[in-house]
């Protein structure tokens, strides 16, 4: 299993012209993934991800929402949520 650190995200709106954002994609050093295939590889154990916030590890889980599962960090005193205030991959 590796601990992957999370640099980047692709976003998208929920909507057009929408104020809700959402991850796509989660990407590091290690390469870009779908938020899908983290979700996978949390769930089975294959891959941990964290982000760190001025020196600060927030480790990254899957959380059940009402219509689907997402990415989110540990509550890290930090707003917004770290993982949609990190910079785009590219």
């Amino acid at each position: 299993m590796a601990d992957r650190q999370v640099t980047c995200t692709l976003k998208a709106s929920a909507f057009l012209h929408a104020t809700e954002t959402y991850i796509t994609h989660i990407g590091g050093a290690w390469g870009t993934i779908t938020e899908d295939q983290a979700i996978r590889d949390i769930d089975t154990h294959t891959h941990t991800y964290f982000t760190m916030v001025n020196g600060r590890r927030a480790n990254i889980h899957v959380h059940q929402g009402r219509h689907r599962r997402f990415l989110k960090t540990d509550a890290d005193g930090y707003v917004p949520n770290n993982l949609l205030s990190l910079p785009n991959c590219r």
